[in-house]
């Protein structure tokens, strides 16, 4: 059994001024503010790991087992940067830790990763493998256990090459894409297929009129036979165009269709996001006389168009994750400027017809006035973001859970150590749980930071008296207890709203609640 507490009591000196003796007391709960449904969270722990290079990609995901996988580097002074994964089980303990080194001791960065349906990891990365100076794209798989399977790397035409994103197919092949330096051109997209046991089956590239192209994100369909890449492309006057490509399961490019981006470098990559009936959905900016605007662009199956729409006030506003649910809605996290120049969270919802459905801005912390929403995961309807909150002197990480109506459930500011630099890279959801991670860098230097969050939505039926007025939220009770029963290190844990009873309470209580109530207040 759960017990929760209203912000208005939180703390336990509130509660002392009213009990006078009082074993145990059962009211209903009229010192709600709200009476509709409540989320409450708690901040389960904060785990700091690893000493990242200056150089500070990383990425994470979550296994069958709801435990938290990430990737990232950390630095040797004997073998310079080597690729970091850990696992981290519910608890927040670490159930291992590995590093993975190139043969000749140069830098290796973990970039992205997946996992598979047996828990098996595999890590995208870019190595000093065959030159000391030149990356390969490097492909690592461990099992469950953090045992080292295999590796394989792709080196293009002895230049170098970047994986960015990694995705599997139903089959247990792997694919990568990213960027490679060209042979008699600049960088190329790159996208590789490999089987379930590490060997190479096809690279194939992408080079228009011999410009800068960067894959960013891919997307597999669960057979493999369509693989959907995005990113950026430069033409030949220097403008960038949002590209995406289909492939068959050989490698075989199917189609492509370029957007038109008036911006001269990659900023902020785009992402695709794949619906049930095969359309896709991309997220672009446009410049719009003296501001920018967003742009979500929807594609059919072979990346026709099918239709787009652009979102715009008065001033710039810009997109950096698109997200969908099973619904038939997609998301967009980016920021909004206002007439004060603050930088805003901002969050658009559409339907798959394009219709703006609501859009949500906020400026999560005030007196740091510069914030994006940088990542998006959706589950059960509960759309949860992350993003960061900066000044001139530090910068915070801010995580907020919506509902698919646009409402905000609750929101968390995590401001590091004193005035630390801190960025989010990845957010995960496993039912009730939330995992950010991202990094912490202080005067004494930098961190891998892991979040754990979990949540409990509780009361959504109010009981109404026979002329309308709101009582009570049914099913819920404030219970009241003499203060020296109580645990008050958990009532004084602002991180904390929510327990088990008998977390906070002995057993001898307990037992008299279960005695006069009826209820097994021990379960």
């Amino acid at each position: 059994m759960l017990i929760f507490f209203n912000l208005y009591l939180h703390k336990i000196k509130i509660i002392k001024k009213i009990i006078f003796g009082i074993c145990l007391y059962l009211i209903f709960s009229i010192f709600c503010t709200n009476l509709k449904a409540q989320t409450y969270f708690n901040k389960e722990w904060v785990k700091f790991s690893g000493t990242p290079d200056t150089i500070e990609w990383t990425a994470s995901t979550v296994d069958q087992g709801g435990n938290l996988i990430t990737t990232g580097n950390s630095f040797d002074s004997t073998q310079l940067a080597n690729i970091l994964i850990i696992k981290f089980n519910n608890q927040g303990s670490i159930d291992w830790q590995v590093t993975w080194n190139s043969p000749n001791n140069k830098s290796d960065y973990g970039i992205a990763v997946c996992t598979d349906i047996y828990n098996n990891i595999f890590i995208a990365g870019a190595s000093c493998y065959s030159n000391d100076s030149i990356f390969d794209i490097v492909l690592i798989k461990y099992n469950y256990n953090g045992d080292f399977q295999w590796s394989n790397t792709y080196d293009g035409f002895n230049k170098n090459d970047y994986p960015l994103d990694i995705s599997l197919d139903d089959n247990g092949n792997i694919y990568l894409t990213g960027t490679s330096e060209g042979s008699g051109s600049d960088y190329d997209y790159i996208t590789l297929k490999f089987n379930s046991v590490g060997q190479l089956q096809w690279n194939s590239r992408y080079n228009f009129n011999n410009h800068v192209d960067i894959a960013s994100d891919i997307v597999i369909s669960e057979n493999g036979t369509r693989i959907a890449v995005t990113g950026g492309s430069e033409d030949s006057t220097g403008i960038w165009h949002y590209t995406t490509l289909i492939y068959d399961e050989n490698g075989t490019q199917l189609s492509v269709n370029r957007e038109f981006a008036a911006e001269f470098e990659i900023n902020n990559p785009r992402y695709i996001v794949r619906d049930q009936y095969k359309n896709y959905y991309l997220t672009a900016e446009r410049i719009n006389g003296s501001d920018k605007d967003i742009k979500l662009m929807k594609l059919d199956s072979t990346l026709n168009p099918v239709w787009v729409r652009y979102f715009g006030e008065s001033y710039d506003e810009g997109s950096n994750i698109i997200a969908s649910d099973n619904n038939g809605g997609i998301y967009i996290g980016g920021w909004q400027e206002d007439n004060n120049n603050q930088r805003n969270f901002l969050l658009l919802k559409y339907n798959y017809n394009g219709d703006l459905i609501w859009s949500e801005s906020m400026l999560p912390v005030p007196e740091k006035p510069f914030s994006e929403i940088t990542k998006i995961t959706i589950q059960n309807g509960l759309v949860d973001i992350v993003g960061f909150a900066k000044s001139d002197y530090d910068c915070d990480i801010v995580t907020v859970q919506y509902n698919a109506n646009g409402d905000i459930l609750w929101t968390n500011t995590w401001n590091g150590i004193g005035s630390s630099i801190d960025y989010p890279s990845s957010i995960q959801q496993v039912n009730n749980t939330i995992y950010v991670s991202g990094r912490n860098e202080t005067t004494s230097g930098r961190n891998w930071v892991t979040i754990k969050y979990s949540f409990k939505a509780v009361g959504d039926s109010v009981i109404i008296d026979t002329i309308n007025n709101e009582h009570f939220i049914k099913d819920q009770l404030l219970i009241w207890f003499v203060p020296d029963f109580v645990n008050h290190d958990f009532i004084d844990n602002k991180n904390l709203q929510y327990a088990r009873l008998n977390d906070i309470l002995p057993d001898s209580v307990l037992d008299s609640m279960s005695y006069k109530t009826g209820i097994n207040f021990q379960e």
